[in-house]
């Protein structure tokens, strides 16, 4: 019997070793599992070019890095189309259903999934997000250090500075600025703040009133073009964002130019949008996404603030704005296009 288990004993000693090595590397976060498929769950909390634009380059920043759909990888697409307590349902079900790994696209998808995932249940990577240290989801702007370890991404500020320096460069005699904003909205609440800095800066009053919901947007913005303003201002609000169309067309009857720092919206007839390459922006997030899926830890990556600059203006409507207002070429000089009637004139 002494001998059976002299003989026996090396064998189950390498079966044992064996074992608890397989154990130890299914359980190391930093082996490379690019071929197993995990799931990856994306929200963004309403249908904005930018956001499709950010999670476009999110897939494709994936896909540049060896993560495939079908491959090693899983898409899923989530969109409450702006409705709060649809987030909520959407952000619980996320977190709960299995998935290695969620991104989110928005300040508001960023909030409602970090309040879901309290307890770090599942991996979460987040961008298009205005200012992450005053969203309420545990990044304290002081002291890096205290963070949600389960959370990593980029901030996104929009040049909200940019804007009006622009703006009173194409027109130098501007003095009054209008913009509709969303109280509820903490990507507004961080733009107005830079917005009053900078018009106090620059001689420019602002003129501001709040809307509660998209319904508001049309009544809020005709408000304003009755009170002396000669622009409107948009900077990173989804609420106002989405009805964008609205603002433009009220203020352009009224013979008053919109501009945003969203570059997307010059195409819609705003004078001009400058702000973030959305789809840079999404390729960035790609990036700690990948570097997660490889192993790295969430906590061990830095929220930095990422804004590849994007600008283009519009022309179709300025003969009703006035000659003050100068897109001159000049003027146009370092931009990314213009639209006229013809078209768009790319100019890089």
């Amino acid at each position: 019997m002494k001998n059976l288990v002299k003989n026996i004993f090396p064998a189950l000693l390498l079966i044992f070793l064996a074992g608890t090595v397989l154990l130890l590397s299914d359980n190391d976060p930093g082996r490379n599992h690019k071929n197993q498929i995990r799931k990856i769950a994306i929200v963004q909390q309403v249908s904005r070019e930018i956001l499709n634009l950010s999670v476009k380059g999110f897939i494709d920043g994936l896909n540049e890095r060896g993560y495939a759909e079908g491959k090693n990888v899983s898409f899923t697409k989530y969109n409450p189309e702006n409705d709060m307590p649809t987030a909520n349902a959407i952000a619980k079900e996320v977190v709960n259903d299995g998935y290695f790994m969620i991104m989110t696209a928005s300040t508001t998808s960023l909030q409602s999934v970090a309040a879901a995932n309290l307890e770090g249940k599942v991996i979460h990577v987040f961008g298009t997000v205005t200012d992450p240290f005053t969203a309420g989801v545990g990044f304290d702007a002081k002291d890096h250090s205290k963070r949600p370890k389960h959370i990593a991404g980029i901030g996104t500020f929009q040049p909200v500075e940019a804007a009006f320096r622009l703006a009173k460069k194409i027109n130098p005699n501007l003095k009054t600025v209008g913009t509709p904003w969303c109280t509820s909205e903490s990507c507004a609440v961080s733009c107005l703040a830079k917005a009053r800095k900078i018009c106090a800066e620059l001689g420019i009053t602002l003129i501001e009133k709040n809307v509660t919901n998209t319904n508001d947007i049309l009544e809020v913005t005709k408000a304003l073009t009755e009170s002396g303003i000669e622009a409107i201002w948009v900077g990173g609000d989804n609420v106002v964002e989405s009805g964008i169309e609205l603002v433009i067309k009220a203020a352009t009857d009224k013979n008053i130019p919109v501009f945003t720092n969203n570059p997307e919206h010059a195409s819609k007839g705003a004078i001009f949008g400058i702000g973030a390459n959305y789809y840079e922006v999404g390729q960035a997030v790609a990036k700690i996404a990948a570097d997660i899926l490889d192993g790295k830890k969430p906590e061990t990556i830095p929220v930095d603030d990422v804004t590849p600059q994007k600008i283009y203006f519009n022309n179709i409507n300025l003969d009703k704005f006035g000659a003050m207002w100068d897109l001159s070429e000049q003027n146009l000089k370092g931009s990314d296009g213009i639209y006229e009637k013809s078209g768009l004139r790319n100019l890089k």
